[in-house]
């Protein structure tokens, strides 16, 4: 008869074994439990399935029956979870590249879901394709794939590898070698979901924009949650376009055979765009908050808030013009402190444009007008 190898047993579950029960290189069996226990003549440890307690590795993993704790930064599938926590109220945010980390939380006052922009200019060398690290004033360009907009000299780049290439969260790649005196601003938006870009590529003349775009999604949007761009540049909601109905665009100038049209729609949780999408200065540089076209309205009033994460200023001011100058009488600023801009205005190939002065970094700017047609 051969001879039959037992190890020590009980049939009581949750009785383990201690030093005293097995030494050194002895085994033991719960049996209801399905748990084998070893000794190395100082500790009991589990092996095998239905562990009570799993390590591996000296400070990589440890689990128990109440608890899972990694050590590291995990990785399942494609997808890499930080390994420490964010601060309190902030997010798991995705560069689209598989990466998670954490980010405050933008646009959760009042429910409005608000926007903020963040801007990177760049001056490239003479051939540079690939923009992406520190830009002009030392800001380093970070943002999510699929929400930024890329501009060359002030006009409007098509995604997807026709123009450019966004294929991380700190570079993008140019599709044609940048020459010396280019201006590249890579623009950030943050704090959205669910922003939607058509393309239509015009093969007919035509007054409306409508039906499905160049990748086959038929065109649908929430009024006042839509800007559209033709041949890069920014279009003028009652000048350049009408909203008729939620399907339509009608183009107050004919498109023809070989222009580009791009709408961008936003979600309809947004608040109104010209309040909702901020301007989040990264220099002092002036630049134009918001414009108007002159040969329709002759007069606006302006409401103008500026903030830093500690200081606010707020201030209404009055616009006209007469067709070759305009003039701005500002006044009501509130503010908690010093000046955060100053502010001017102009007229340039047809446009009223409201221009702002930051007097520093990091000053984030919203503005709602009223406009009087001529």
């Amino acid at each position: 008869m051969a001879a039959k190898f037992l190890v020590k047993r009980s049939s009581v579950s949750g009785q383990a074994p201690n030093t005293s029960h097995i030494t050194t290189g002895e085994l033991a069996l719960n049996l209801p439990d399905g748990i084998m226990y070893g000794s190395n003549g100082t500790v009991i440890f589990e092996i095998g399935a239905n562990t009570t307690n799993l390590s591996v590795g000296a400070n990589n993993i440890h689990a128990n029956s109440s608890t899972a704790k990694v050590n590291s930064a995990l990785t399942v599938g494609n997808i890499t979870i930080p390994r420490t926590d964010g601060s309190a109220n902030q997010v798991l945010i995705t560069n689209g590249s598989g990466s998670l980390s954490w980010a405050d939380q933008s646009g959760s006052e009042g429910g409005g879901g608000g926007v903020t922009i963040h801007n990177f200019k760049f001056a490239p060398s003479a051939n540079a394709t690939v923009i992406g690290g520190a830009d002009a004033n030392g800001n380093t360009m970070s943002y999510t794939p699929g929400e930024e907009d890329v501009y060359l000299n002030g006009v409007k780049l098509v995604d997807g590898g026709e123009d450019y290439t966004a294929s991380n969260s700190t570079h993008v790649t140019l599709a044609a070698n940048a020459v010396s005196g280019d201006t590249v601003e890579v623009v950030s938006i943050v704090g959205v979901t669910g922003r939607k870009e058509y393309q239509y590529t015009i093969s007919s003349g035509s007054s409306t924009i409508t039906g499905a775009d160049d990748a086959s999604q038929t065109l649908s949007y929430v009024e006042g949650k839509e800007q559209m761009f033709l041949n890069g540049v920014k279009q003028v909601k009652g000048d350049d376009y009408t909203t008729p109905n939620t399907t339509h665009i009608s183009l107050t100038n004919p498109v023809v055979s070989g222009d580009f049209v791009e709408i961008v729609v936003y979600p309809s949780a947004t608040n109104d765009l010209d309040e909702a999408v901020a301007y989040a200065s990264s220099d002092t540089s002036q630049f134009t908050l918001n414009t108007f076209k002159a040969s329709t309205y002759r007069t606006a009033k302006y409401f103008i808030q500026a903030n830093t994460s500690s200081a606010y200023h707020s201030v209404e001011a009055m616009v006209t013009h007469d067709g070759t100058s305009a003039y701005m009488n500002q006044y009501g600023a509130v503010k908690s402190g010093a000046d955060l801009f100053t502010s001017a205005v102009d007229i340039v190939g047809g446009d009223v444009r409201l221009r702002i002065t930051p007097a520093g970094n990091g000053t984030t700017f919203k503005q709602k007008k009223i406009l009087i047609k001529v």
